[in-house]
């Protein structure tokens, strides 16, 4: 499985992945920042399907 750095987004659509996960590197500050990361990722794609349907 791939993840795509900047959107923290994996190779299956719609799902995200952060930390010892996504990375070699395995420190608690490096895992809570991707993981911030990825959360603001995945709300900005639920928001966007949101405005696209005419829901907003």
């Amino acid at each position: 499985m791939r993840v795509d750095p900047m959107r923290r987004e994996t190779s299956v659509p719609g799902i995200y992945a952060a930390g010892d996960l996504a990375s070699r590197q395995q420190a608690a500050i490096f895992a809570a920042a991707a993981g911030t990361q990825a959360a603001a990722m995945l709300n900005l794609e639920l928001t966007s399907e949101l405005v696209l349907s005419g829901a907003l």
